[in-house]
């Protein structure tokens, strides 16, 4: 493999996964729902594993290699760097998603990050415009440059509509500058020169013998799945097999969608790598995750 896997397999423990029996065409669609305990999604875990990626995601594994050569392993210094780059909980509408989408193709796909926008950030407010990260995933004697999209809106329709409409969008007006600010900094991500000549021949091929290389996507969609109280009241196990129900339902509806959306466009060529996961109360989770993630430890 040309690039690390920085994600523990270990974090897709923190899910349970469902299946449904359709698919949209050139898809992998993946249903992932946090564990519960006690009719509660169990978030704090989440937290937990979300605080370790923060440094693997935001550096490059160029600055990595350097914080080990020059800091001590237990030295805060990569941490409170990393997070510097995150905007305030209370303004923050997409990088939780965008963290996630990170983890999830690292652990789910062993598709290493290539690049990610937080890398390129001088500041928590800086804007960076393109994908919202950049994976590789090696298939046999073949590669994909996966760039990321993610959204976390309380309709899943319109998450995915959204995302779709960014994907083409993407395609019309950003590929060009997203290949550019690879091939620029992909040296960031490469720890020898060797490496560095290695992911050339992947990303810029040249004659007969360079591998075959594909545009892909990966999407990360969050949803609110709307809890009340008289869904709280159920046994534990009639709640998780509500849950499980009402989000492959959700799920069997989105598949329409993406379907329509890949075909109206004319999104053919392209593989598209789907997660979905369900939140309550997405709005104060997403501010509460992304605060409880960030804060350093005996700060209030």
């Amino acid at each position: 493999m040309l690039l690390p896997i920085r994600v523990d397999k270990r974090f897709l423990n923190l899910f349970k996964t469902v299946q449904i029996d359709t698919c949209p065409q050139q898809s992998t669609l993946n249903l992932h729902i946090l564990n519960i305990e006690s009719n509660q999604f169990i978030y704090s875990k989440l937290v937990e594993e979300l605080r370790e990626l923060i440094i693997s995601y935001v550096h490059s594994n160029r600055r990595i290699e350097e914080f080990k050569q020059n800091y001590p392993a237990y030295s805060p210094k990569p941490f409170f760097e990393a997070i510097q780059k995150f905007r305030s909980y209370t303004s923050n509408e997409g990088e939780l998603g965008e963290l996630l989408l990170y983890a999830f193709l690292e652990a789910g796909l062993n598709a290493p990050k290539l690049l990610s926008k937080m890398e390129l950030k001088t500041d928590s407010n800086d804007y960076i415009k393109g994908s919202d990260g950049v994976h590789l995933l090696e298939t046999g004697d073949s590669f994909q440059l996966i760039f990321g999209e993610s959204k976390l809106y309380a309709d899943l329709l319109d998450g995915a509509r959204e995302a779709f409409d960014s994907i083409v969008d993407f395609k019309a007006n950003g590929m060009g500058f997203e290949r550019g600010l690879i091939d620029t900094h992909v040296i960031n991500e490469m720890v020898s020169e060797a490496g560095y000549e290695k992911i050339k021949e992947v990303l810029l091929p040249s004659g007969n013998n360079g591998p075959d290389l594909d545009l892909s996507f990966g999407i990360f969609l969050g949803f609110e799945l709307p809890v009340d109280n008289s869904i709280l009241a159920l046994k534990t196990k009639e709640f998780r097999e509500w849950v499980n129900e009402s989000v492959k339902e959700h799920a069997s509806r989105v598949v329409k969608t993406i379907q329509k959306k890949i075909i109206n466009h004319g999104l053919f060529g392209h593989e598209f790598h789907i997660y979905i996961v369900p939140f309550t109360n997405i709005d104060i989770t997403r501010k509460q995750l992304i605060k409880d993630m960030l804060t350093i430890e005996g700060d209030s």
